[in-house]
């Protein structure tokens, strides 16, 4: 409020402002005696004001109010500085977060496979053996076919078992190792048969990581692959 020395027909008293910074010259007068701003940007100003009586005189020098309007909080760079901390440590956190459970979920995926190589590999191989030097110690031949078809069923589960054992092993999740996995099919099932074969790569990065789902289904398709080659086609050489 800007208050004149004379109270006679103060209704009548004029009134104009220059807010310096943000106006660029006075307001038309008025008789209102109070002024008001909304939403000024924050920072510094300079308020003038003049008055003049019901005759016209207007004050020769005007009232000089300071002004600093404060930023809000949110936009200041402090403000900011602290939510790009808070959202940086957030982010750390859930990428530590997520890093730890692939480690521990690794970890898992290692000793299962190691445990199952000891225990399920031992116990299969032991039955197969034992099979094989019962079928030397009998006579009876339908007790050589009972105890042949228990060491070729112990063979083949021994066989999907160490597939499976591979397959979750998370030492083995290279590319190079799911190549080196199916070469050492191809041997094993190619060669005793004197089927030759040529196992040509392209474009492939052995460093890469295959998740192990995509690793074991490859794998299988490969393996199925020359399993049929062996069974059916009576061929000398595979590509």
């Amino acid at each position: 409020h800007f208050m004149l020395p004379k109270f006679k027909d103060p209704d009548r008293n004029q009134f104009k402002t220059w807010l310096k910074g943000y106006e660029n010259d006075w307001t038309p007068p008025t008789n209102t005696p109070f002024i008001r701003y909304n939403r000024l940007p924050a920072g510094n100003y300079t308020l003038l004001i003049k008055g003049a009586d019901p005759n016209g005189n207007w004050s020769r020098e005007p009232l000089e109010i300071q002004i600093e309007v404060k930023q809000v909080f949110y936009k200041t760079w402090w403000f900011w500085l602290i939510c790009a901390f808070i959202t940086g440590a957030i982010g750390y956190w859930a990428f530590r977060y997520q890093w730890e459970q692939k480690l521990q979920v690794e970890r898992f995926r290692t000793k299962l496979s190691s445990d199952l190589h000891d225990e399920m590999s031992g116990l299969l191989s032991g039955i197969a053996m034992q099979t094989d030097m019962l079928q030397l110690n009998t006579e009876d031949d339908s007790i050589k076919t009972r105890l042949r078809h228990i060491g070729e069923v112990s063979r083949k589960a021994m066989s999907k078992m160490s597939d499976v054992i591979w397959s979750i092993d998370a030492r083995k999740d290279k590319m190079g190792d799911l190549l080196m996995r199916m070469r050492e099919h191809a041997d094993d099932i190619l060669l005793p048969l004197n089927i030759n074969y040529s196992f040509e790569e392209k474009k492939i990065d052995r460093t890469h990581r295959v998740p192990p789902t995509i690793r074991q289904e490859l794998y299988l398709i490969f393996k199925e692959s020359i399993n049929n080659v062996a069974k059916h086609s009576n061929a000398n050489r595979v590509n």
